[in-house]
């Protein structure tokens, strides 16, 4: 946020590796904090008989994570802009790191999807659902890569690296062909949930974000977590968020199951009425029925406490199994 209409990309740079490697050493002094302080209730448990709760231990991670980690994390934050613009320094670990272990990984990833792309060509196959999870992933570390090595790709001395950057988004082209494949299929086949939203959400942006990189000259990386941010709010409120248009797209795909008689739609309406009951409650089926459902689940939610929600939730597709007849 501080450097969208100012500063330089080296002091947008910096600002955000401080804050990576800050959120690193939060986690770690956290992580080191509750094991020392769950030991010691163990330790006071074992040996006063004091029978400490498994609670405590899940309120004492809380504290730590929310409390102690926070501040920790926030107390760090840079706040002289101006004299991260001049700050040429570059952690040498962070380069050890992503040249010799991200990397690496990255290019045995991408020869493993590009073999796997080349066996789809040769046998005329659609592709499996796993593969878009392994290309977000290539590509999510991909990038990572790229920002973390964003200040030395052009140093000499760093020919792997430059090679690295300067062919990542060629060989994104063929993969973001299979993603865009592989999540038309399942979208195709199922509908939209909130994860595939998500997936399609991202396969969207992935394919915006390689056209950019490969054609503009400006190579302007605060592109990525700007655009990263907008789709985040657009996705979480209003009716194109993933909420709402999942209960769409799931409501239309059981009404079209409804009116079918074959045997394949028939055993997937239980699943479709298992997600829309379990995601939206019990009201999403009122066009299905002429049954007051509000009043029916506000009934059931009457005698919910936490030992009993689970069965309240299973009561509630129990009855959506019975009121539209779905075995």
């Amino acid at each position: 946020a501080p450097f969208i209409n100012k500063g330089s990309a080296n002091g947008f740079w910096q600002y955000n590796k401080t804050l990576f490697l800050r959120i690193l050493t939060s986690a770690l002094y956290a992580g080191v904090l509750f094991a020392g302080l769950a030991i010691a209730l163990v330790a006071i448990d074992g040996l006063f008989n004091v029978n400490i709760r498994w609670e405590v231990y899940m309120r004492l991670f809380a504290v730590v994570t929310a409390g102690f980690m926070t501040i920790f994390f926030l107390a760090g934050i840079p706040s002289d802009f101006e004299e991260l613009d001049k700050d040429e320094s570059y952690p040498k670990g962070l380069k050890i790191f992503t040249q010799y272990v991200l990397i690496p990984l990255m290019t045995i990833y991408l020869l493993i999807l590009l073999v796997y792309e080349a066996k789809i060509i040769v046998n005329w196959e659609l592709p499996k659902g796993l593969v878009s999870t392994l290309i977000l992933g290539y590509a999510v570390f991909g990038i990572l890569s790229l920002l973390l090595i964003h200040p030395i790709k052009d140093k000499e001395g760093n020919g792997w690296i430059k090679l690295f950057s300067r062919f990542f988004y060629v060989m994104m082209i063929p993969l973001v062909v299979l993603l865009l494949l592989a999540v038309w299929k399942r979208v195709g086949s199922y509908g939209i949930t909130e994860s595939r939203y998500i997936l399609v959400i991202l396969a969207i942006w992935l394919t915006l974000i390689t056209v950019y990189f490969l054609f503009s000259k400006k190579q302007n990386i605060k592109i990525i977590p700007v655009s990263l941010s907008i789709l985040a709010i657009l996705s979480t409120y209003g009716p194109q968020s993933a909420f709402s248009v999942s209960k769409f797209s799931q409501v239309k795909r059981l009404n079209k199951l409804m009116k079918s008689n074959e045997e394949e739609d028939v055993k997937q309406r239980s699943a479709v009425i298992d997600y829309l009951v379990d995601r939206h409650g019990l009201t999403v089926l009122q066009p299905f029925t002429k049954v007051n459902l509000r009043e029916l689940e506000y009934e059931m939610e009457l005698k919910d406490t936490a030992q009993y929600r689970y069965a309240i939730k299973r009561d509630k597709i129990d009855t959506a199994y019975s009121l539209l007849k779905v075995k």
